[in-house]
């Protein structure tokens, strides 16, 4: 059963500070239409502009982070 909790375009923004960064993250929980967590989903990433993905499985808690993200616009693509 593929569930698509999200296609979302996100852009990232590096941090400023007094410790400047030049890459971001995108963090979140795979939850179904009642709004129960899915562990075990796979999460994929696409930066639209290079085409280049990341995968990753939510944990025990439906929860998901990518980090190291150069500044660009990416979907998100959620399948159990």
């Amino acid at each position: 059963m593929a569930i698509l909790a999200g296609l979302v375009a996100c852009l990232v923004f590096a941090t400023i500070g007094s410790a400047q960064t030049t890459t971001g993250r995108i963090s979140g929980t795979v939850n179904d239409s009642s709004g129960g967590v899915l562990p075990g989903a796979t999460v994929t990433i696409t930066d639209t502009g290079t085409k280049a993905t990341r995968n990753t499985v939510s944990d025990d808690r439906g929860g998901y982070l990518f980090s190291g993200l150069f500044p660009g616009t990416y979907t998100v693509k959620v399948e159990l």
